[in-house]
């Protein structure tokens, strides 16, 4: 070996020693693998991150994600999210267009982004460090989401496409629609306000306590739905498979299609308020406690402030009605004597 050569191996030696040494002298001055690798990691070799959009406009929330827990939760403080054991270069988390966008269904065209939409790539050292760092975990984790909002009331649209997670979502107040759509998931919703709530899915767990919303459609072909303290003018169903208890819901016109399951409602309005036209094929109407056959319609001509249609292939629907009254909706002006006034001075001029 030439005397030229053995130089250039001993400064190369030199040069990788030096830059280990230097790189672990600043990852300790740093304090925090936050400051370096855009993640902070604990004992266990989980990898976590966050994303403050506090000072942003943001008016949507898009979620799609698979295998993973996410909870949404409003009236915070400060509005941002936590991301927990997401590897880097393999999801999309971005506050573009007023829109905060989080997903783990990747494809090459969202590496060649150029808007800020896209996978934020996060380089090679990243990777395998963060590679390194989950093969040194002591146990397997699950990968969670957490999405922190101070005002609700700004948003406009909440939509969640979940495959294989659990979403609990809770005190959420505004006017904007919500739509969760997915399979396999396990769903909590409490303390929701919204103009719309739209659920569907395959193999879905719905669980629901104190909505209240204008509209409130579900679709389904397998699953469950569970629902306590729910406030909607109208509610829209169809469904496979599926178990269906509605306790303590108002609503003033309600429809739904049952292939196969029960379905169990409790209402506070009286019985006289509705149209009703419920029938099964292969199963029992219940009406307050009572078996009242296959069958139960009122007359076709009478007028009614809300109505109630059920159909039922195989299964029973079990209703019990409270006492209270629907107050009909009405198109008059909220001060009917102002607009007296204003047509008085229009004569008088």
């Amino acid at each position: 070996m030439k005397f030229t050569s053995i130089i250039f191996i001993f400064i190369s030696v030199i040069l990788v020693f030096g830059g280990i040494f230097a790189m672990n002298y600043a990852r300790n001055l740093a304090g925090d693998d936050l400051l370096i690798d855009g993640y902070s990691w604990t004992e266990d070799g989980q990898n976590q991150t966050s994303l403050s959009f506090d000072d942003e406009e943001i008016i949507k929330v898009a979620l799609t994600l698979s295998d993973c827990d996410i909870i949404i939760e409003g009236g915070s403080e400060k509005s941002y999210i936590e991301l927990n054991n997401f590897m880097p270069n393999a999801y999309i988390c971005t506050t573009s267009s007023r829109a905060l966008t989080v997903s783990d269904n990747v494809s090459l065209l969202d590496y060649l982004s150029f808007d800020g939409s896209g996978v934020k790539f996060a380089g090679v050292w990243q990777t395998l460090y963060s590679a390194y760092k989950s093969r040194s975990a002591k146990n397997d984790v699950e990968r969670q989401v957490i999405i922190h909002i101070a005002k609700t009331e700004d948003l406009k649209q909440i939509n969640l496409e979940l495959s294989g997670c659990t979403l609990n979502m809770h005190d959420i107040s505004g006017n904007g629609d919500i739509k969760i759509s997915g399979s396999d998931t396990k769903v909590e919703l409490s303390k929701i306000s919204s103009s719309v709530l739209a659920l569907e899915g395959d193999e879905m767990e719905y669980t629901l306590l104190g909505i209240n919303t204008n509209r409130f459609t579900f679709e389904s072909k397998s699953g469950v739905l569970t629902t306590s303290e729910v406030n909607a003018k109208t509610i829209s169903m169809d469904a496979g498979e599926v178990e269906i208890s509605l306790l303590k819901t108002d609503f003033t016109k309600l429809t739904a299609t049952l292939k196969k399951g029960n379905i169990r409602i409790d209402t506070n309005y009286d019985m006289t308020n509705f149209a009703r036209n419920i029938e099964t094929q292969s199963g029992s109407i219940v009406i307050d406690g009572v078996n009242i056959g296959s069958s139960f319609a009122t007359d076709k001509e009478a007028e009614y402030a809300g109505s109630i249609e059920i159909k039922v292939e195989e299964g029973s629907a079990d209703i019990s009605f409270g006492n209270l009254v629907i107050i009909p909706d009405t198109d008059e002006p909220e001060n009917p004597e102002e607009g007296g006034d204003n047509n008085s001075d229009t004569e008088k001029e």
